[in-house]
């Protein structure tokens, strides 16, 4: 457990050199190596058995929700002893050990957002994670603690190609001769097929310049399961290497409860295209448990885009930075995997939390503003199906307007470009 406290400490102080005056002990004999103490709640050695360790007891700490221990402060031998235990917290968070605690499932086997701590705590917009940050920086300053400047925000674009077919069975082309579509039925049966322009979701990216973009794909027939029937064809993996474009492995629903699948899965798309992918995001949002993930570990992955609630926008690990994975109930601190929170999908918008254009905009924009303030990544999902010409909902020109009031605004723009 040691090895992930300096992690998290370094993760909240954001400054390596300045995170080594930082302890974590109620030992006083050892106050004096540091220019500042948190006190442990004990919380963490109660880690290894999800069913009996303590449920969080937040209390207010100058206007922010803390988890675990209390909200005193004092000097013991000139050392600032804080006893509000931002590392419990923090690991509390972006391990999400609170869906090892609570049981309730969506209908995909899914944790709602709705149900989250984050949530009743009215803090799920904003990344409480960054709140400690700012205060145990704000205290390592008081104590003349030099800290470097933080780093610019950056917005990262992504999307889902849950299927390259606007009609790919039955029920969608009937529902297409319904509502009488007929140039996008003679396009998508004879010609380049609305869910297959890849370009244009390229140059829609581009309003943004600054942004990164990345693309999750599979092979066709990653699986027999009927939510997961809409599998696409080889063609966008290959699109987007013969582009240079950044692409990874959109692992199926099955793969986050099977880790024989997830192998697989990520077997067949090495061999098609000709190397292993790196990134990953999970079908439906829906996370693997600690075995899963050293299975992603083990198939290479480095970094993956899933951690993110499905039903309502905001910061599932309580942070917008990078994060690398740590084991909730061991404390193991991976050396190889790397999570993106995702801040909001774009049916999350609409499907989920039912809001108007206007609303949804603000929203999405807000989201993405409060990453980047904060010095993170704001990482949206928009699927190519919501960005082809003439989908259902207003999901294709509410990412237009918000990439356009986002680079109007230069938001995630690094300091040095002009």
């Amino acid at each position: 457990m040691q090895a992930v406290v300096r992690y998290l400490i370094e993760f909240l102080v954001r400054d390596a050199g300045a995170a080594q005056r930082v302890g974590y002990t109620s030992d006083p004999a050892e106050y004096a190596r540091y220019a500042l103490v948190v006190q442990p709640s004990g919380w963490l050695d109660q880690v290894a058995a999800p069913k009996r360790a303590l449920l969080p007891d937040p209390f207010d700490f100058q206007g922010v929700p803390v988890l675990f221990g209390s909200p005193q402060i004092t000097q013991i031998q000139g050392v600032c002893v804080v006893s509000a235990d931002w590392v419990a917290s923090a690991y509390y968070l972006l391990t999400r050990y609170e869906e090892l605690q609570n049981p309730i499932r969506d209908a995909h086997g899914r944790f709602p957002g709705r149900e989250s701590l984050l949530s009743r705590l009215h803090w799920l917009d904003r990344p409480l994670v960054e709140a400690y940050s700012r205060q145990l920086r704000s205290l390592l300053r008081q104590a003349g603690i030099p800290l470097a400047p933080l780093r610019p925000g950056i917005v990262t674009l992504t999307h889902d190609i849950d299927s390259a077919r606007r009609f790919h069975n039955l029920r969608s082309l009937l529902g297409g001769i319904r509502r009488r579509h007929w140039r996008l039925l003679h396009e998508s049966l004879y010609g380049r097929d609305p869910y297959a322009e890849w370009e244009g979701i390229t140059r829609m990216d581009s309003a943004l310049p600054w942004a990164k973009s990345r693309f999750f794909a599979h092979v066709a027939g990653r699986t027999g399961e009927a939510e997961d029937a809409a599998c696409i064809p080889l063609q966008p993996a290959d699109w987007l290497q013969s582009r240079h474009l950044d692409w990874g492995i959109h692992f199926s629903a099955r793969a986050a409860r099977n880790q024989d699948f997830l192998l697989s899965e990520n077997e067949q798309l090495s061999q098609a295209v000709g190397h292993p992918s790196v990134s990953s995001r999970f079908h439906y949002l829906l996370l693997p448990g600690p075995e899963g993930w050293r299975a992603v570990e083990e198939a290479g992955i480095t970094d993956d885009y899933s951690v993110g609630f499905a039903d309502v926008p905001g910061f599932r690990m309580g942070t917008c930075r990078p994060v690398r994975y740590i084991e909730p109930t061991t404390g193991r601190l991976s050396s190889t995997l790397t999570l993106h929170p995702l801040a909001l999908m774009d049916v999350t918008l609409s499907d989920y939390a039912r809001l108007p254009f206007a609303e949804a905009l603000t929203v999405a924009g807000d989201i993405c503003r409060k990453a980047c303030e904060e010095g993170g990544e704001a990482v949206l999902l928009w699927h190519n199906s919501s960005l082809a010409e003439g989908a259902d909902g207003y999901h294709r020109s509410l990412y237009i307007q918000l990439l356009d009031s986002l680079a109007l605004d230069g938001i995630g723009k690094p300091a040095d470009s002009h």
